[in-house]
């Protein structure tokens, strides 16, 4: 059958010249049949077999209706030789209603009508698989408002209901009222699934009833519980306590203890025999003992422990990933093998009064299966680096570590090395920045082993140890490590197994610091220029000037935001100018002069403000573009030999010169604002601007 835009289009491309317009009045009515089926056209229902049937034959007769109309205009037009209808007259007085009718009614006959209703349950829950749990709760309820067998289809998903709201516990009846009848609804819906629980008691003190009747109503369904999240005092936490040998189904449990308020009567021991519980992540400090089935823990994290809660965490013969926070200052590893751990992190951040446990408190623990440590402490500790070391010698042999992350200030010359030299398999190292020693320790040199040939990232974070930084001999070291380790190129092999003496390339080199630490960017300047042997001269000083005066007369080059608008004193206006006079005056031979002033990153972001046109500060935006691009050669003819390069407005990383970067790179990246090495963790010369 000829569609209708077929049939329009015999219509209105005539070519031969016709002389009169044919008119609407004289061309015959068009009829449409009537809808067989008009109850289901503003309804998702399934038609039936025999109205299958009756839509089909609808639908034949309006297009053979609109096709016999069509064929009498074009007799009309022949026989008169009138030029052909406009097309929008057609559409408007005829097509239209046709064009709808088929459309309709074409409609009914969609597969997804009769679709089987398991077929659209399967697309249902394949469109939540591997979404986030606040995801699929926002899902669930678009899902629903679609149409009404969409929505009893969502309805009939159990597991789309499976996860509750957070619930606060409240005091107020209305409240309380309301969330039992809303969980009802939910833990109607969810039927036999397995269910995911979020309860939170008020952030009030006095909030520290052991009753309540939401949590009656959970606890009734307690047998259902695969994942529970509490954050209560202990004297609600109690409140719990019915659940005790109800919990089949429990796997992720976790608690934080509200450091405010009573204890509660009796022990809390009603998570103690939980078969499927392999998760725990509690925090605060509980004055009363918490009994958890620790012999069967396979994940475990802690905030805020104590002695005796560790001594039954590592106990654990199960125990894959161990994570500590708030370790107590007075605390040592019992001496116990934790088989299976692979992970361990341990955050020191108390200052303590007694510093001597920390000496040894790794030196009894062995972790023969460890791959990932990570141990952080605060300036006031002494080294750990040694008892760390005790821990990874009493292990197994060869150490399995893959990844190692040290926060430790004080660190002596050559303990780096030391535990390094027992960790062969090491892929990731991210410490404080160490003595310029153990640095040098760390470079291929021919003849020589490396202590860690497997090392493809090595970080190194300054902290409070700046001033280990500034060292010449640290910059030394850097750049020998850089030049042994990154230039290597594909040509030595990665595999895991290595020659003697050889080693994997180092593929990210890099001295970073934290935003709180150092609140702008011009450390990441300093670090750069510090690396690559960058000096000021009677140049770049006269340039900084200029730089300054700049920031002076336009403070949106700190804020990155245009705040003045309009028409500005004469005096400002000639003031920029000498400003921009000066400093298109000065000859320029070497763009490492431009880069100790960073004089180029506030013409840059001037150079992207958006001004009024015309304005006087578009004015001085254009010319600070066309600055850029008189220095762009320099850029280029410089940017092959710059290897240090910002990874972020406070990290400065190494980049090879087999780097594409390096060649690809210019100062098209300092004037053209849509430059792809923008949003890249490596940026060369031409990209060297902190971006917040």
């Amino acid at each position: 059958m000829t569609t209708a835009a077929q049939l329009k289009a015999k219509v209105t491309k005539r070519k031969e010249p016709l002389h009169q317009e044919a008119s609407l009045s004289d061309l015959p009515e068009l009829k449409l049949p009537d809808s067989p089926v008009s109850h289901l056209l503003l309804s998702n229902m399934a038609p039936s077999d025999s109205e299958i049937i009756l839509t089909h034959r609808a639908i034949q007769e309006a297009e053979v209706a609109l096709w016999n109309f069509f064929q009498h205009a074009e007799e009309k037009i022949a026989a008169e030789h009138s030029r052909p209808l406009k097309e929008t007259e057609i559409q408007q007085h005829h097509i239209e209603e046709a064009a709808r009718f088929i459309h309709q009614h074409n409609s009914l006959l969609s597969p997804i009508r009769r679709l089987p209703i398991e077929i659209l349950q399967e697309i249902i829950i394949w469109a939540t698989v591997g979404q986030l749990i606040k995801r699929v709760d926002e899902l669930r309820w678009e899902l629903s408002q679609v149409c009404r067998s969409w929505r009893a289809t969502t309805l009939s998903i159990s597991m789309l209901w499976k996860s509750l709201p957070v619930i606060e516990l409240t005091t107020s009846q209305e409240r309380t009222r309301r969330q039992i009848e809303s969980l009802n609804e939910l833990l109607r819906r969810s039927g036999q699934a397995p269910i995911v629980v979020y309860i939170n008691s008020s952030q009030s003190p006095t909030f520290e009833i052991s009753t309540h009747p939401v949590l009656d109503l959970l606890v009734r369904h307690s047998e259902r519980w695969k994942m529970l999240n509490v954050s209560l005092a202990p004297v609600a936490l109690s409140g719990l306590r019915a659940v005790k040998g109800r919990l089949p189904l429990l796997e992720v449990l976790g608690i934080h203890i509200r450091s405010r308020g009573r204890l509660a009567s009796e022990s809390l021991d009603m998570f103690e025999v939980a078969p499927q519980l392999r998760r725990i992540h509690t925090s605060g400090t509980l004055r009363q003992d918490l009994r958890l089935p620790y012999s069967q823990l396979v994940h475990y994290k802690h905030l805020w422990i104590t002695p005796f809660q560790l001594t039954h965490v590592v106990a654990c013969s199960a125990l894959e990933s161990l994570m500590i926070s708030e370790l107590s200052n007075y605390i040592v590893f019992p001496d116990v093998t934790i088989p299976r751990l692979k992970k361990l992190e341990v955050i020191f951040k108390h200052i303590p009064d007694v510093v001597a446990p920390t000496l040894n408190c790794f030196d009894h623990l062995k972790l023969p299966d460890i791959e990932e440590l990570t141990v952080a402490v605060s300036v006031s500790y002494p080294s750990l680096l040694p008892t760390l070391t005790s821990m990874i010698s009493n292990s197994r042999t060869p150490c399995r570590l893959k990844i190692l992350r040290i926060r430790a200030e004080l660190m002596e010359p050559g303990e780096l090395t030391t535990l390094l030299g027992l960790t062969p398999a090491l892929v990731s190292l991210d410490t404080t920045m160490p003595p310029p020693i153990d640095i040098n320790n760390l470079v291929s040199r021919e003849g020589r082993n490396p202590p860690v040939p497997m090392l493809e990232t090595c970080k190194f974070h300054l902290g409070s140890v700046v001033g280990r930084f500034l060292s010449s001999d640290t910059h030394s070291a850097l750049n020998e490590l850089a030049a042994s380790r990154c230039e290597l190129g594909s040509n030595v092999t990665n595999t895991d197994v290595l020659l003697p003496h050889e080693c994997r390339q180092l593929k990210n080199l890099c001295v970073y610091s934290h935003s709180e630490m150092i609140e702008d960017s011009p450390w990441s300047h300093f670090k750069q220029g510090q690396l690559e042997n960058w000096a000021p001269n009677p140049i770049s000083i006269q340039l900084n000037k200029l730089r300054s005066q700049l920031h002076a007369e336009l403070p949106e080059l700190i804020s990155r935001t245009p705040k003045r608008a309009g028409l500005f004193p004469k005096k400002w206006t000639e003031k920029m100018g000498k400003i921009f006079d000066a400093i298109e005056s000065i000859h320029i031979e070497n763009p490492r002069h431009i880069y100790v002033s960073r004089i180029h990153l506030s013409l840059k972001i001037l150079s992207e403000m958006q001004y009024d046109r015309d304005s006087e500060k578009d004015g001085f935006c254009q010319r600070a573009k066309a600055i850029l691009r008189t220095w762009e050669p320099l850029f280029l003819e410089d940017l092959s030999v710059i290897h240090w390069s910002f990874q972020g407005p406070y990290s400065t990383g190494y980049v090879p010169s087999h780097d594409g970067t390096l060649t690809s790179c210019g100062v098209g990246c300092v004037t053209d604002s849509s430059c792809r090495y923008q949003n890249i963790s490596r940026c060369s010369a031409g990209c060297l601007w902190a971006r917040k």
